[in-house]
């Protein structure tokens, strides 16, 4: 089944959305949808490898771990073709983000973060001293309340190994070689 643009699907071809769904229709709808019916599905096109998103998210990560070459798409399961897509300026999906957006942090919570990003810094500062100089330019997740860390030239895929390890981590991330903090990832709630 090769999507067209029409009133149902207004977006035009993709070959790599085409064929992630030939492979979703064909191979995964049957086992997926009865116990993962509103869950986010990355399909590998070359192997036909998949992997469902969990509550830390990262799937694509796995999967591409997995297969280093991976030409990968994602499908909400049970859902129908066209409601997987890009999010565009005006789209209801993103109005309704501008219409409710996140609650400004209180002072205590600025506090706390402000505290955080301090201990984060230090930590980094200590692991710093005992990496050699191959590390530079690569990107280091740091979980404040074990110490553990993890390197990779991807910070995501640092991030996501990290909280494999480590579920429900409160993540930073840095630039090794660089003084200023590259991002902060908060805990999920359980």
């Amino acid at each position: 089944m090769i999507a067209q643009p029409d009133a149902d699907h207004p977006y035009p071809p993709n070959p790599i959305a085409d064929a992630a769904w030939e492979i979703y229709e064909t191979e995964l709808r049957q086992k997926l949808e009865p116990e993962h019916y509103g869950e986010l599905v990355f399909i590998d096109t070359k192997s036909h490898d998949y992997e469902i998103e969990d509550e830390h998210g990262g799937a694509w990560v796995h999967l591409t771990d997995r297969h280093p070459d991976a030409i990968c798409y994602a499908y909400r399961i049970g859902y129908p073709i066209w409601w997987t897509r890009e999010v565009l300026p005006g789209d209801e999906l993103l109005a309704d983000a501008e219409a409710n957006p996140l609650p400004k942090p209180s002072p205590e919570e600025m506090a706390q973060r402000k505290q955080r990003a301090d201990q984060a810094r230090a930590l980094f500062k200590k692991i710093c001293s005992q990496l050699s100089a191959g590390e530079r330019g690569k990107v280091i997740a740091l979980d404040l309340e074990t110490g553990d860390y993890e390197i990779d030239n991807d910070g995501m895929r640092a991030a996501v190994h990290l909280r494999d390890r480590h579920p429900g981590a409160y993540v930073y991330s840095f630039m090794i070689g660089r003084e200023r903090r590259w991002t902060g990832l908060k805990r999920r709630s359980e």
